[in-house]
């Protein structure tokens, strides 16, 4: 018997004023060596003129200014593995969002002709 399959998604509650332009989120600076912040906190290395986040960790969800000022947040997406939403769930949360992860029922999937024994098509 196989395990069911659920997707999963979250709900978010943005900061008040986070839409505006000038709103940054905790630990914010306009030197990050890139438009992009995460949500690790970074440290400013003057000799380097940049910040000491590892490469790894530019991958994994960006915020960005846009042209007029704004914070843009990562897309909500609506539908994610469990892992997945548990990481974008803490990276909202680190810049001050709620996230709650939801999780469906159990996803039923219509029987693919191969399945019955026949051609797939």
């Amino acid at each position: 018997m196989t395990r069911p399959t659920r997707v999963h998604r979250l709900n978010v509650t943005y900061p008040e004023g986070s839409g505006q332009p000038g709103w940054r989120p905790p630990g914010w600076h306009d030197k990050h060596c890139t438009n992009w912040v995460t949500s690790t906190p970074c440290v400013w290395d003057p000799a380097e003129n940049c910040c000491d986040v590892e490469e790894e960790e530019r991958e994994h969800g960006m915020g960005q200014i846009d042209g007029q000022g704004c914070f843009l947040w990562p897309k909500a997406r609506q539908f994610l593995s469990k892992r997945a939403a548990e990481r974008r769930a803490v990276l909202l949360r680190s810049w001050g969002a709620d996230a709650e992860v939801v999780t469906s029922d159990a996803v039923t999937w219509p029987q693919v002709a191969s399945e019955e024994g026949g051609a797939a098509s």
